[in-house]
């Protein structure tokens, strides 16, 4: 099974190009670790209870509390079938980099998706617009929460870098078709697809 991480600041459009191929691409396969730290800390497990400190001190999940997440599903989509398992924002520290190359050794590609602050703080404003509403996201606090998503953004992907993993980054600020169609040309490039 090939496995493709896909970097970026939220709002840099991972889970929607990774949607995209998902559907477009009957074999692919899509791993959100967010939504599964979210399900792990609503029921509870010892490593739920353990992810919620953690992100309670609010730090980033450290690469031992990532690690079996990564493995338990891993193990399931190779028993499933899935030829591609598309991992959306992972890995957010240094730490979960290491973790992942000790572990599984190198994936077979890393994207890194990259928009301006603007192109990012506009998707943002539109994003929660058509969602819910949070009345602390002004301009200032979402310019604070995107500099921050790249301060942890950027130390695993120079792990990665370091490492001689295969690392893209590709310009995402243009509308969904001219991103899915670069991610594409290095999906192929890298015979990911």
């Amino acid at each position: 099974m090939r496995i493709v991480h896909f970097l970026g600041v939220p709002g840099a459009g991972k889970s929607t190009v990774i949607g995209r191929f998902c559907q477009e691409y009957p074999l692919c396969a899509s791993l959100y670790i967010g939504q599964i730290v979210r399900e792990e800390i609503q029921r509870q497990t010892p490593l739920g209870q353990e992810m919620q400190l953690m992100l309670a001190q609010g730090n980033v999940l450290s690469g031992d509390a990532v690690i079996p997440i990564l493995q338990q599903e891993i193990a399931h989509h190779e028993a499933t079938g899935t030829a591609v398992l598309f991992v959306d924002g992972f890995p957010r520290s240094d730490d979960q980099a290491r973790a992942y190359l000790l572990h599984f050794g190198s994936p077979t590609l890393t994207l890194c998706l990259s928009a301006s602050d603007e192109v990012i703080a506009e998707r943002l404003m539109t994003r929660q617009q058509s969602t819910t509403l949070r009345l602390d996201d002004t301009k200032d606090i979402i310019q604070r929460r995107i500099e921050k998503a790249r301060e942890h953004v950027q130390p695993g992907l120079d792990v990665y870098i370091e490492h001689n993993c295969k690392v893209e980054i590709i310009d995402s600020s243009g509308y969904l078709d001219e991103v899915c169609s670069s991610v594409l040309k290095m999906l192929h490039k890298h015979k990911v697809l």
